[in-house]
């Protein structure tokens, strides 16, 4: 199983808010079935949202997170309207759940080819 690596996004924004790092893009980039996304340790960001797109190959994905810094175990996080972070094609969402890290996973699907943003503030 391949290791996808989250990559930070040059957010162009306004010079000060990019110097104070105040807000921060991610993108898990091309996950498919077969892969295992490395999760981000980012509890000091509060504000997070994220944005999925591409091919669902009858799959889905799910947005997890986990409150132990050093502990394996992840759970599906959720919306602000308690609904589960589980998608079968495109979306915007809110993570209601400030979590230490998060990460997108694949549990199903055939040939899904799928990017997965994570906007923070």
């Amino acid at each position: 199983m391949p290791l996808i690596v989250p990559q930070k996004i040059d957010t162009k924004v306004d010079a000060v808010e990019q110097a104070l790092e105040k807000i921060q893009l991610y993108l898990w980039e091309t996950v498919t079935e077969n892969d295992t996304c490395q999760e981000l340790e980012l509890p000091e960001f509060s504000d997070k949202t994220i944005q999925v797109l591409g091919s669902f190959g009858g799959g889905n994905i799910s947005i997890e997170g986990s409150i132990m810094k050093d502990s394996p175990a992840f759970s599906v996080l959720n919306d602000p309207n308690g609904n589960a972070l589980t998608k079968t094609s495109a979306a915007v969402e809110a993570v209601l759940e400030n979590v230490w890290k998060i990460r997108p996973k694949v549990p199903t699907g055939t040939s899904v080819d799928i990017d997965v943003y994570l906007l923070v503030k």
